[in-house]
């Protein structure tokens, strides 16, 4: 975002008075149902690996 005098500013973050990002929000319900169901069934695919004994996991 820039100001009449083309100086960059920093853009307020899209929070509402609970701090509720609703940009996120906004960006979940752009998605078709069937792009959400496989957005949320990727992150549990990824959560299931993570909790797995075997699953590849990042070293500490």
């Amino acid at each position: 975002m820039e100001t009449p005098a083309g100086e960059a500013i920093a853009a307020e973050p899209d929070l509402d008075e609970n701090g509720v990002d609703l940009a996120q929000i906004r960006a979940m319900l752009a998605l078709s149902p069937l792009e959400r169901l496989e957005r949320v069934s990727a992150f549990m695919s990824s959560l299931t690996a993570l909790r797995e004994p075997d699953g590849d996991r990042v070293a500490r």
